[in-house]
């Protein structure tokens, strides 16, 4: 309950910034397919703002919710967008996120958050709609235990998950 409370007041918070002309914020949700061992599929919902530094460069910042398999991540990043051609009817863009992933649960640690990805967005009824494909690296580490009837043990498990990511958004 704390985990929705925290994300709304930063959603409130990051879209009053939006009133602005020189600030946007996006707001995305996505998953993922896994390329790594073992295969769990992320899933994800993030807000992000931007300032915008002309109509190519954003720059910002952002947090979000994902899920890994049984790992809750909180992420906190910078980012970087830029546009490729803002005037034309779709505008394609590159975006790249870097940060820490932060696993707030007992026995499990976060770690360091990679996501580039290349995308469309095209404004409609008012608002500006983004659809991105990108590249996904999340490192992760979690305690596991392991028993038999002669030996019980607890060792640390380190995960370096990574997956093609598949986002939708909405930019305000």
């Amino acid at each position: 309950m704390k985990k929705v409370i925290v994300a709304t007041l930063i959603t409130v918070c990051v879209l009053s910034l939006s009133a602005q002309k020189r600030y946007s914020v996006t707001i995305n949700a996505g998953a993922g397919i896994s390329m790594s061992s073992p295969d769990i599929t992320p899933f994800g919902i993030e807000t992000m703002a931007h300032y915008n530094l002309n109509s190519h460069w954003a720059l910002g910042g952002g947090t979000g919710f994902g899920q890994y398999d049984n790992i809750s991540v909180i992420p906190l990043y910078a980012n970087m967008k830029y546009t490729i051609n803002p005037q034309a009817k779709y505008n394609v863009f590159a975006d790249c996120s870097a940060g820490y992933g932060f696993a707030p649960e007992k026995d499990k640690n976060g770690g360091f958050l990679f996501n580039p990805e290349f995308g469309v967005q095209h404004k409609l009824w008012d608002k500006i709609f983004s659809i991105a494909v990108g590249y996904e690296s999340q490192k992760l580490e979690r305690l596991k235990s392991n028993s038999d009837n002669y030996v019980s043990g607890r060792f640390v498990e380190k995960l370096d998950l990574s997956s093609v990511s598949l986002k939708l958004g909405i930019i305000f």
